[in-house]
């Protein structure tokens, strides 16, 4: 299969699929909610993926892919452990300190942000010792796809990691090394079709957790799953 049977088939079966989720209501609380959020953050990516290997720029999908596994393993440990909620918002306050206290060393002393941005840092600070004394930590990424049992999807985690790394590796894929460099050169289609793969599984995935915070209803659910199999094949092995 080429490049543009493969795009037009994982195309038309995002299409098949997308309602499931677009049509679905959420149990009304915060766990549901932000598990509700990092769904369609997911699905967003996968329409980005879709898009960019339908451009120049196909080499450069990887990027979202990551994006979606390391959005998956929060969706994942959160389903499983509605607690996670505190781990999410544990690192969301440990970026934002990072983020405020790089913003104070770069600033002028009479910078007239500075009053602002030392208020943020000290709120972000306060929840962060909130989170520790409830004894929420720091967590790896690798520790993470473990409790969220997708310890199979990490090596897929971290070919997609190389790629947004732009290393020697990649570079060399996307541009060449002779004396004259390729620009926007086409992927082959094993590793087309490994992106697209992974990017479908990862929104398969979505759409199975579904009926855990929401009204989607899982015996219908894996109906349509398998009305579509033949499909979903091509991508998922």
């Amino acid at each position: 299969m080429n490049h543009k049977e493969l795009f037009t088939r994982a195309d038309q079966l995002t299409k098949d699929l997308e309602d499931i989720l677009l049509n679905a209501s959420f149990v009304k609380d915060e766990p549901s909610k932000m598990a509700a959020s990092l769904c369609l953050t997911i699905f967003e990516l996968h329409l980005g993926v879709i898009t960019l290997l339908d451009s120049y720029s196909q080499s450069h999908a990887p990027l979202l892919v990551r994006s979606m596994l390391e959005t998956l393993v929060n969706l994942k440990c959160l389903s499983n452990d509605r607690q996670f909620l505190n781990q999410i918002h544990h690192d969301d306050a440990l970026q934002n300190v990072k983020i405020f206290e790089e913003y104070l060393k770069v600033l002028d002393v009479n910078d007239p942000t500075r009053e602002d941005i030392g208020q943020k840092l000290t709120n972000e600070k306060n929840i962060l010792e909130g989170h520790r004394r409830n004894k929420v930590s720091k967590m790896f990424i690798s520790d993470k796809f473990k409790l969220a049992k997708l310890g199979h999807n990490y090596a897929a985690y971290s070919v997609m990691c190389s790629f947004t790394h732009n290393n020697a590796t990649t570079v060399y894929a996307r541009h060449g090394v002779g004396n004259e460099l390729d620009f926007a050169r086409e992927l082959p289609v094993e590793t087309f079709k490994m992106i697209l793969g992974v990017s479908i599984s990862t929104f398969l995935d979505v759409l199975n957790l579904l009926p855990i915070f929401s009204n989607v209803d899982s015996v219908n659910l894996e109906k349509t799953l398998a009305a579509l199999s033949k499909e979903i094949d091509v991508f998922v092995t």
